[in-house]
């Protein structure tokens, strides 16, 4: 074998995705290492068979679909589609098809490069459940959540902030959420959001806001980073009622006396 040939060999066969080479009318001529570790068949048991033993019966149409195309000359990337591993389960792959062409230049078969996507569906769907989760719990929370982007701007105000401060979450947006909080805690929050940013330990702390109707509101702030979907969180809780009356129960009682 030349020099050259033996090195497309070697790698083709290091490859981490399956390549497989196939003839126009769906006889596997080619399977390396990769292929035989995603589809559970090895290169002795593919080669010779048809390419049908990895698709399922409902995508037959769909393979003969990507060979003709491949025929006319079409090189396909990046369709996303499933195919069959030996045990009978599913695989999601990602292919990239080319045609394969004789030294004549006739189109005389397929290259197909799969690439496995269980791995990443798997991730990507533990995502999306994350974030439907979130959005729940943003949507529903009787603490004012507020999300932020990594440098700290505003992105949502959950929709509790018209109980808790009187506002709508369109009108606590941009500057508007600085005006409500009470002048003297102003600095201090944003030191502590800052700290939170940044990735520090964000410690509880307490501040006092401005309702709409000019009432002070105190919440007790907690502060979470999502790697997931890359946004701050922080979590609210009214505690208006609650220091009011622990001022009402600290201060003094007056005791009558009766004379008798």
């Amino acid at each position: 074998m030349p020099r050259r040939e033996r090195l497309f060999s070697a790698v083709v066969e290091s490859s981490k995705d399956a390549i497989i080479a196939e003839a126009l009318d769906g006889t596997i001529t080619a399977w390396n290492k990769a292929a035989e570790d995603l589809f559970g068949y090895s290169a002795a048991e593919a080669v010779g068979q048809h390419i049908s033993i990895i698709v399922p019966p409902n995508r037959r149409g769909e393979e003969n679909d990507i060979l003709a195309r491949v025929g006319q000359g079409e090189a396909i990337d990046h369709y996303e589609t499933q195919r069959l591993h030996k045990d009978g389960r599913g695989v999601d792959v990602s292919l990239s098809i080319s045609p394969i062409r004789s030294a004549a230049g006739e189109i005389v078969g397929a290259s197909k490069i799969a690439r496995d996507l269980t791995e990443s569906k798997r991730t990507r769907s533990a995502l999306n459940r994350e974030i439907e989760e979130r959005q729940r719990i943003f949507e529903t929370s009787q603490d004012l959540i507020l999300v932020t982007d990594s440098v700290g701007n505003l992105i949502q105000v959950s929709p509790s902030v018209t109980a808790i401060l009187g506002y709508r979450p369109d009108e606590m947006m941009g500057p508007q959420r600085d005006r409500v909080i009470h002048q003297e805690d102003l600095q201090s929050t944003r030191n502590e959001m800052r700290t939170a940013r940044k990735g520090g330990l964000l410690r509880s702390f307490e501040t006092r806001y401005v309702h709409k109707d000019g009432g002070v509101v105190m919440l007790n702030w907690m502060g979470t980073w999502s790697e997931a979907v890359q946004r701050h969180f922080f979590i609210g809780r009214d505690l208006t009622e609650k220091r009011a009356a622990e001022a009402q129960f600290r201060r003094p009682r007056k005791w009558n006396r009766s004379v008798n």
